[in-house]
């Protein structure tokens, strides 16, 4: 089956068999899911069987190709880091370690809040589509793709992603509360929470096995 985007949807992936019919695939159904970018390695997802009438509802589309920005994000990020060097003295508290722990801990609770807000909001808008999605049929399917670039590049990411939120964990608690280490932490731990957004590749075939 080959995977394809939803316009403006990305909580599910649509998988098409070549037969016309295929599958919803939900990436965020539970906890689990949110942090595993490996497709169907690890996890099960959970698909709702469609049929040829049904996917022709939905609006997929390709990968789009956005412009490079590389350069721009560089420059920001060696300034950035420049002048907080200077201002650092001044954004650097010595709080007690009940506040620092309630404060990763309150950053952790809200983005969690807000993921699950827009899960709830993708959902309804694939309802207003197609119905009540627990009305269809739901499977869950392990989906594989041998691509070891490709799973080396996710297994990278997630490193990245889970070890500077344990390491930032630990300074902050410990050692330096600090604005940028506290933003930091904020983007990697919302990057950890949403890896299953990249855990299946667009335009790309996969073997389905079923639970």
């Amino acid at each position: 089956m080959t995977i394809k985007n939803l316009v403006g949807n990305y909580r599910y992936k649509v998988a098409k068999l070549p037969n016309g019919a295929g599958y919803l695939v939900d990436l965020e159904a539970k906890p689990l899911d949110w942090i595993s970018p490996f497709g169907g390695l690890f996890v099960k997802r959970k698909c709702y069987a469609l049929i040829q009438d049904q996917l022709e509802k939905l609006d997929p589309a390709g990968r789009e190709k956005k412009p490079e920005k590389t350069a721009n994000l560089g420059w920001f990020v060696a300034s950035a880091t420049i002048i907080y060097r200077f201002l650092r003295p001044y954004l650097t508290f010595d709080l007690p370690f009940l506040v620092r722990t309630t404060s990763l801990v309150s950053i952790l609770l809200v983005l969690v809040v807000f993921k699950v807000k827009y899960m709830i909001s993708r959902k309804r808008r694939i309802e207003a589509t197609l119905g009540p999605l627990i009305k269809l049929n739901q499977v869950s399917l392990k989906l594989r793709r041998l691509d070891f670039k490709l799973f080396l590049l996710k297994a990278t990411v997630f490193a990245i992603c889970a070890g500077a939120v344990v390491i930032l964990s630990y300074t902050i608690t410990l050692f330096s509360f600090d604005v940028l280490s506290v933003a930091l932490y904020t983007v990697f731990l919302f990057f950890l929470l949403n890896l299953s957004l990249m855990a299946l590749a667009i335009d790309k075939a996969y073997v389905v096995s079923p639970s």
